[in-house]
């Protein structure tokens, strides 16, 4: 049996100090002894150019929800709050999509922005 091994990374870019927005995009992480890349809509492996078996993808968005959840948190901008959302959405992280939609940063829009996921979910189901 091999060993397993996690780690995340955020990969190196050209971000200038003054952006200050949350990016989910740009991810590696190492794990059972290959390189996979998060391109904020599937993963790669880095080392083949293709996307792993679903087996391994299971294990990979496992290891990176806390990760975008913790950042889902710190965002206060209501458009990126609201694109964050709708990629949730897209991968199926309907718990995640919920509660960004209910962010207190959208304030009087909390309730329309909610209402307009939960509709568009309910279309996805």
């Amino acid at each position: 049996m091999t060993k397993k091994t996690k780690s995340i990374e955020p990969c190196a870019g050209n971000e200038s100090k003054a952006s200050q927005a949350v990016q989910t995009q740009y991810r590696t992480i190492k794990y059972d002894n290959r390189t996979y890349s998060w391109t904020g809509k599937r993963w790669i492996d880095i080392q083949t150019f293709t996307s792993p078996p679903a087996m391994i993808v299971d294990q990979l968005d496992a290891l990176l929800l806390p990760i975008l959840l913790e950042e889902d948190d710190k965002i206060s901008d209501v458009q990126q709050l609201l694109d964050r959302a709708k990629d949730a959405r897209d991968q199926k992280q309907y718990t995640r999509t919920e509660s960004l939609a209910r962010n207190p940063a959208l304030g009087t829009r909390q309730l329309w922005g909610y209402g307009n996921f939960m509709f568009m979910l309910k279309g996805c189901g």
